[in-house]
């Protein structure tokens, strides 16, 4: 199920107990700082591991400039 870490309130139907319970996989662009300040401070609160990939798309053998993705992956709790 999806969580809105920037804005939790857009997805309600997620708390943090089930968070804590199931733990989380969180995913920002780089560029995006509110969504990777959140994503840092669960991902150092939850004792979670974080990694950075660029990702790049190609059409007809040109290749787009990478877009660059943060995912950090949180354990449960319980």
């Amino acid at each position: 199920a999806p969580l809105e870490i920037v804005q939790p309130r857009l997805t309600p139907w997620i708390d943090e107990a089930q968070v804590a319970r199931d733990g989380i996989a969180l995913m920002c662009p780089v560029e995006e700082r509110e969504c990777m300040r959140e994503l840092g401070r669960r991902a150092q609160d939850g004792g979670g591991r974080r990694s950075e990939v660029a990702i790049t798309r190609r059409y007809f053998g040109a290749d787009d400039p990478p877009d660059r993705f943060a995912i950090a992956i949180v354990p449960p709790r319980e």
